[in-house]
C-alpha cells in the first residue's frame, strides 16, 4: 500500500543533515522529494546507520528555486540500501515552502 499524500519528484540535489545541536552529521543525496518529505540515499553506508527511526534532524537543501531548511523526522529506513525517508516537520523561513512548491511545480510542467 502506498501511503504517499503528495506527488514525488525525482531529483538529485545534496542535502545536509545535522543533529539538533547543529553538528553536521551527513550529506546524502535526495532521490525524490515532495512537499511532505524526501527519500535520501547515502554514499557512505555507515552514515545511514547513525540515524534512528523517528529521530529528528535539521536539514538544508539547495534546489534551483532556492534553499529549503528546517526540521525533519526519520520516517523509515532501509540500511541494506543506504536509504531513508525524511518527513518534513517544520520548514524554517517564509521563502522555503514556496521554493519547494515552485520546484515541484516546475518539474511537473517539464514532464
Amino acid at each position: 500500500m502506498d501511503n504517499r499524500k503528495s506527488t514525488r519528484i525525482f531529483a538529485n540535489p545534496s542535502i545536509r543533515l545535522s543533529s539538533l545541536e547543529g553538528e553536521l552529521v551527513s550529506k546524502p543525496t535526495v532521490n525524490n522529494i515532495s512537499k511532505g518529505g524526501a527519500l535520501v540515499v547515502f554514499h557512505d553506508p555507515s552514515k545511514s546507520i547513525m540515524f534512528g527511526l523517528n529521530e529528528r534532524v535539521k536539514f538544508k537543501l539547495t534546489i534551483p528555486t532556492g534553499q529549503i531548511s528546517g526540521l525533519a523526522e526519520i520516517s523509515w529506513s532501509n540500511y541494506d540500501e543506504s536509504q531513508m525517508g525524511l518527513r518534513f516537520i517544520d520548514i524554517d523561513s517564509e521563502s522555503s515552502l514556496p521554493n519547494l512548491i515552485a520546484f515541484i511545480s516546475n518539474r511537473l510542467l517539464d514532464h
